[in-house]
């Protein structure tokens, strides 16, 4: 079937099932925030509070209750099935939340997955809560609890930009019966920052009580959203924090590395003692100032492994906790155009550290507005010269939910030798991105930029990107469309493909009929179409894909079958998994299939399939992980993808005569066990093979929380890969040991 044919039929399905659903379910839909919000009251502490999860300090007994919780998900609206009961007390260095999580724990269990920090909500049983203390309805801090005192705290620039591996300073303690847990948390106001003056705050309270896979909240908020939609937080009165101070938090670390690499037959080693810290400055209320010398990420967790068949570029989350907090005020970009990652800022393009010598990062925020920058000093290394970067960021708040920004990043890159003896001169490279994000309805988004880049190599040209969709209970539709010129250039930032325009439709329908059997939640339906083409107009790629038959279970299991239809105009410049293609159009089916069970069950397992045509061969593609669980304190996992492919890349050998092409299979194989005392105190081990380049990583880690963001480290890597040497194979074996001690102290 022709491209614009396929086009013109996915869209006109699309536009009928959204206009169907948003009929159909209309007693479902979002609804807006209440025009008067409403108020939680606190009260000051009567007496001492200890922090050791047993509700008996006489302060509780008389504090106001908060009003009664909603149900969320599955039905909105809907009374809860068990009851949570939380009060709020404050004195001059904590605000305290006690919440009494009621259910038949002797009957069901608490659902945990592991110990782990920054857990999965949606795996667990959790309470928690977000705080926006300017009350700007946009930014919170969400802090959230598991049963077992697993803590989760993240960092919200607005409900889409969650940052969940920032880490806060507060205290926590749960305990355990047969017919509730309970949790006592204290959070120091110096964690939270506020304005002079401040007398109220914005809040949002959840809990999920997962053997249902039920999540409430409190106020009311539309089973579309997260309780990070702070339009609908109530809010908290009659609190009286202290004036806010400037604060220092000091993170000096001691470091004693082994390294033991062997290459062609000869072994060096070496063990080197490092210093070095980073100290937090809370300059104002609305200001705080981050310095780092002599960073160092030994703690990071490694990069998963992957098998990459497709055209773009692998995006690697960012794990070092220096670049976490505040991450989404830097954010100006959509998912393939990012003008600004701070990966590109102490690592090379494979992945290795870059050793950094300073850096420092700004960050001030009001209600009307937020600043950033960022200036770091990265040190030059093998095939890496050494770069001075520069961030600044400006955002302005407009209306209730929209804002407007710019973004600007420069690199200047010192001159260098390769290891191939070539010099290579300096480069100044940079871009000024302008972006907006508006939201004129609670249901209806739109998001704008616009970049240029100029660099010394490749000269000027613009990035631009655009979103606008509807979320709803019903679901999503929207579409984004990114374009990147020819010599658009990011050496601060991430590419996730270079010199195309894109288009992509798509829905996906969240559809609760009565008439659905009592075991199924939903059936949820979706489809996109992702189109692209050089910036000269020259098709690439494009393909249509609908999940026909998606079923949503009451467990959280799943299950779907996916068929996709693709069109690929190769013309030299891409050979998968380096097997030359002939260049033309291809167009052929693929068909998926996925099983998902429920992952907060003692065993879980995700399993995925794929099979078809791919470019003139096939590709049979499966994967599987599974999971043990079979105490939070032990959690056990496997996973393998697998990918068979068959005569790819055929070549003629004669005008009527072509070969069988390549045929070979691939495996990326990973195990990983986590084992805890507690969750201050964490085994972690990670093992990943993969056979594309042939590779085995060791990454081992012992954390020993022994002060609140205090912690030992104790840690092992090793990676065995091959390498080039002189025409010749050979292999490297890198092995790291790493003992590393910080310690925190506020000021």
């Amino acid at each position: 079937m022709p491209l614009f044919t396929t086009t013109r039929i996915f869209l006109a399905c699309s536009i009928g099932l959204m206009f169907f659903t948003s009929i159909v379910l209309r007693a479902q839909e979002a609804f807006d925030p209440p025009a008067t919000p409403p108020e939680v009251k606190a009260a000051r502490a009567s007496s001492a509070i200890v922090i050791d999860g047993n509700l008996n300090d006489e302060a509780w007994k008389t504090a106001p209750l908060v009003p009664d919780f909603i149900q969320q998900n599955p039905v909105q609206g809907a009374k809860p099935s068990a009851e949570t009961i939380v009060r709020i007390l404050y004195d001059t260095d904590f605000l305290y939340i006690s919440a009494m999580c009621k259910d038949s724990l002797k009957q069901y269990g608490a659902r945990v997955q592991n110990m782990q920090r920054d857990f999965q909500l949606s795996e667990n049983d959790f309470f928690g809560f977000n705080i926006d203390a300017y009350m700007d309805k946009r930014n919170s801090l969400g802090f959230f609890v598991t049963p077992y005192g697993a803590q989760s705290d993240r960092m919200y620039t607005s409900e889409y930009e969650e940052n969940i591996d920032w880490d806060a300073l507060w205290y926590t303690k749960t305990q355990l019966s047969d017919t509730a847990w309970t949790v006592e948390i204290a959070i120091p106001w110096k964690t939270l920052r506020y304005s002079e003056g401040c007398k109220q705050m914005g809040i949002t309270i959840s809990r999920g009580i997962r053997r249902n896979f039920e999540f409430i909240a409190f106020p009311a908020i539309p089973r579309a959203y997260s309780p990070a939609r702070m339009a609908y937080e109530a809010t908290l009165t009659d609190i009286a924090p202290p004036p806010p101070t400037a604060s220092i938090l000091v993170n000096p670390y001691v470091l004693l590395e082994g390294q033991r690499r062997v290459q062609g037959g000869e072994t060096t080693q070496s063990l080197v003692p490092k210093l070095g810290g980073e100290v937090k400055w809370a300059v104002t209320p609305n200001s705080v100032l981050d310095v780092t010398v002599n960073t160092d990420f030994a703690q990071a967790d490694a990069d998963r492994q992957v098998v990459n068949l497709s055209r773009f570029s692998v995006f690697f989350p960012e794990r070092r906790q220096f670049f976490l907090e505040n991450a989404g005020l830097f954010f100006a970009g959509f998912d393939r155009i990012q003008p600004f990652f701070s990966r590109s800022i102490g690592l090379d393009k494979a992945g290795n550290t870059v050793p950094i010598d300073a850096g420092a990062r700004f960050t001030s925020q009001t209600p009307s507005e937020s600043v950033g920058l960022i200036a770091m000093r990265q040190r030059g290394a093998e095939n890496t010269p050494g770069s001075t970067f520069g961030v600044g960021r400006f955002l302005k708040n407009v209306g209730e939910q929209s804002n407007i920004g710019v973004l600007a990043t420069v690199r200047r890159d010192d001159e260098y030798v390769s290891s191939s003896g070539m010099m290579r001169p300096s480069n100044l490279s940079g871009t000024v991105t302008v972006d907006g994000t508006f939201r004129p309805t609670q249901i209806w988004g739109l998001d704008a930029m616009l970049s240029m880049s100029f660099d010394h190599e490749t000269g000027r040209d613009i990035a631009a990107g655009f979103w606008t969709g509807l979320t709803d209970t019903w679901g999503y539709a929207g579409v984004v469309a990114q374009y990147v010129g020819k010599n658009y250039q990011t050496r601060t930032g991430f590419l996730g493909f270079e010199d195309f325009i894109n288009l992509n439709p798509g829905f996906e329908l969240d559809l609760r009929p009565t008439w659905l059997p009592s075991f199924i939640r939903s059936y949820s339906p979706d489809g996109d179409l992702d189109m692209f083409w050089s910036s000269q107009g020259k098709f690439i790629q494009a393909d249509v894909q609908a999940s026909i038959f998606s079923l949503d279970f009451q467990d959280g299991a799943s299950v779907e079958y996916r068929p996709q239809q693709v069109w690929q105009d190769m013309d030299g410049s891409f050979a998968p998994l380096d097997v030359p293609v002939q260049n033309g159009l291809y167009t052929y089916t693929r068909h998926r299939f996925r099983y998902s069970s429920d992952q907060s069950a003692m065993f879980s397992v995700n399993m995925r399939y794929q099979l078809g045509r791919f470019f003139d061969g096939t590709l049979n593609f499966a994967s599987a992980e599974l999971r043990c669980t079979p105490l939070p304190n032990i959690q056990l996992s496997a996973s393998y993808e697998w990918n068979q492919i068959r005569n790819l890349g055929k070549q003629r050998i004669n005008t009527t005569t072509w070969d069988e092409g390549r045929s070979f299979d691939t495996h990326l194989l990973s195990i990983n066990a986590r084992l805890a005392l507690n969750p201050q105190t964490q085994l972690i081990g990670f093992v990943q093979y993969n056979s594309v380049v042939q590779r085995t990583i060791w990454n081992v880690r012992l954390a020993w929380e022994y002060l609140p963001l205090s912690f030992l480290y104790v840690v092992f890597n090793s990676n065995d890969a091959p390498f080039m040497s002189g025409g010749m194979i050979d292999r490297r074996i890198s092995q790291q040991g790493i003992a590393k001690i910080t310690l925190v102290r506020q000021l």
